[in-house]
């Protein structure tokens, strides 16, 4: 397959300009609209679950149809190997010398998660046990006639 066959359009990196971001930005918020309305109306269950996840395919189906047109796709004059390049950062003077006038720390910063803990076992761990249940006596039944036998 050549490097100018058309089936490789549909795998590139596509850089969409100003009217292409605009009309993918309406029709993201025609399907969070959409979305939020059938959220209201729809009860809970696997129904809502299957039109939400085509309402997500349907959504990324048109906005690929506009990045895909190019019309709708920047120029690339500032791009690397497919991916846009950040733009430098400009050295002020000030930015310089507040670098190396402050003191290196020798400490990591201190994270604050705001996720719920980890549980502190994984497929390789059992999970812990729950405490044990009372034990109640050990009945002996008669076979014969499956009352409970007298000690």
């Amino acid at each position: 397959m050549s490097p100018a066959h058309p089936a490789r359009q549909t795998f590139r990196y596509h850089r969409l300009n100003a009217r292409g971001i605009s009309i993918t930005t309406e029709i993201g918020e025609l399907f969070g609209d959409l979305a939020e309305r059938l959220d209201e109306l729809v009860p809970v269950g696997r129904e809502k679950a299957l039109v939400m996840t085509q309402l997500e395919t349907a959504c990324f189906f048109a906005k690929k149809g506009v990045a895909l047109q190019d019309e709708n796709q920047d120029d690339g004059a500032d791009t690397m190997i497919g991916r846009p390049m950040a733009p430098a950062a400009p050295e002020t003077p000030a930015a310089v010398s507040a670098t190396e006038t402050t003191p290196a720390t020798t400490e990591p910063p201190t994270v604050v998660s705001t996720k719920p803990p980890r549980p502190t076992h994984n497929f390789r761990t059992p999970a812990p046990k729950p405490p044990a249940a009372e034990k109640k006596p050990e009945v002996k039944y008669d076979p014969r006639t499956f009352q409970p036998l007298k000690d």
